[in-house]
């Protein structure tokens, strides 16, 4: 049974470091945060029903809650998968997305910095046909260099671009 809240009532709590590399806990309140989240994955994703939707991240941070409740509020199917990107294989973000027909990826700068080290053939391999969405902050990669956002966070992907937009078009500066 559904129970009714107060609109200021505590929903989650994150822990971030911030930039003080002390944690420090984020009290989420129902209407704030439930809303947020299912506005941001509805209008800014168009999620649709059909949709599987993957963001690669730690469940704890929050993009793992914003996926889940964001997602499940409009009927989204979503992937959680446990343990690294790059084992068993290096291609298993890849594999997944094709394995599992996911439509709308997220990724973070770090992990597309650590897989692209493995070059193109991991993910040439995969065609993707899926994903129409592939979602990552964009920041120059450049080695020892400070990132800077670049542009805007969403790019659309189909099924002739999206192992160039995969792999060599976020290297580009």
């Amino acid at each position: 049974e559904t129970v009714s809240m107060p609109a200021m009532a505590p929903a989650l709590m994150l822990y971030t470091s911030g930039t003080t590399g002390k944690p420090k806990g984020t009290v989420h309140t129902h209407a704030g945060c439930l809303a947020q989240m299912g506005k941001e994955i509805l209008y800014n994703f168009d999620l649709k029903p059909s949709d599987v939707f993957w963001w690669f991240s730690d469940i704890g941070w929050m993009m793992g809650p914003w996926e889940i409740i964001g997602c499940l509020q409009h009927a989204g199917t979503i992937v959680i998968f446990e343990g690294a990107p790059n084992w068993p294989e290096t291609d298993r973000v890849w594999s997944m997305v094709e394995r599992h027909g996911v439509t709308m990826l997220g990724i973070s700068p770090t992990a597309v910095r650590m897989l692209m080290r493995a070059g193109d053939a991991w993910v040439e391999k995969h065609p993707m046909p899926s994903l129409r969405i592939l979602w990552f902050r964009v920041v120059r990669f450049r080695p020892r260099r400070a990132a800077a956002p670049v542009g805007p966070p969403i790019t659309q992907c189909d099924s002739r671009n999206t192992r160039r937009m995969c792999s060599r078009s976020m290297a580009a500066s």
